[in-house]
């Protein structure tokens, strides 16, 4: 059965294995092996974003972090993405971010779908408290410069305090950090 009136599931099928073989670890797998599974639609059926992953036997049980926009998606498998698919191709959920494809609203409305992550949080929110506030920028200049005990940690999930990603702790951080703050009062 379709997931959708307009696309079949061979269509989207074969654009997901074609778009999971452009990553190397899995540029030999085969077709029968890519299974999926809608978590949402956007969009009048235009925009589909899918649960995938290859058959388990090749996937190891490792958590991995996604970074898309202003959120970390936290899955409970190597092998295991999320797509976006178009009606043309698939697209990794980041690419689809920074296309335009997928928006906040939309990334917001995932938690609680048909997912298979394991928990969304949000780039910033240090102290783990569901908010990006004040009080996390005080725990990444007490982290800085040495003075925070413990790093917050759930049982899945350490925050990153690499705020801008660029390999290194600094007050580019920090100022990332504020800015990510600003752009949630405006």
């Amino acid at each position: 059965m379709a997931i959708s009136s307009s696309h079949n599931d061979s269509q989207i099928l074969k654009a997901l294995f074609d778009w999971y073989r452009e990553k190397p670890r899995y540029k030999d797998i085969n077709i029968d092996n890519i299974f999926f599974s809608l978590c949402k639609s956007f969009d009048d059926e235009k925009i589909f974003v899918l649960n995938v992953f290859p058959d388990y036997d090749a996937v190891s049980q490792v958590i991995t972090r996604k970074r898309v926009g202003n959120r970390v998606f936290v899955f409970p498998t190597a092998g295991q993405l999320m797509a976006v698919y178009d009606g043309q191709k698939a697209y990794d959920l980041e690419v689809a971010y920074e296309f335009g494809l997928i928006t906040d609203e939309m990334l917001d409305s995932l938690e609680g779908s048909n997912t298979k992550f394991m928990a969304i949080y949000k780039v910033g929110d240090l102290d783990l408290d569901g908010n990006v506030t004040v009080s996390d920028i005080v725990a990444l200049r007490k982290y800085i410069m040495g003075q925070l005990d413990d790093i917050p940690f759930d049982g899945i999930y350490a925050p990153d305090y690499d705020i801008d990603q660029d390999g290194k702790l600094s007050v580019s951080d920090v100022v990332k950090l504020r800015s990510i703050i600003m752009d949630q009062v405006k």
